[in-house]
């Protein structure tokens, strides 16, 4: 169980980088062309942009110490 948790401490923050990477890609391909209805609502787009940039930064700052231990 250890092994479990010490290998999700590496990988999740890698993982949060591809999905923030993800819906970065998503914010942009609404902005330009809304019909295709990625991003409906005003508002959703304004909290997904905040996830994006605080799970992008929190990934960025747990990433190089997730391998020291």
């Amino acid at each position: 169980m250890k092994k479990f948790i010490l290998f999700l401490k590496c990988v999740l923050p890698h993982v949060v980088i591809i999905l923030s990477l993800v819906l970065g890609t998503m914010l942009v391909l609404h902005q330009f062309n809304p019909r295709m209805g990625f991003l409906t609502n005003s508002i959703s787009q304004k909290y997904l942009t905040v996830l994006l940039v605080s799970s992008f930064v929190l990934a960025l700052l747990q990433a190089p110490h997730g391998s020291d231990k």
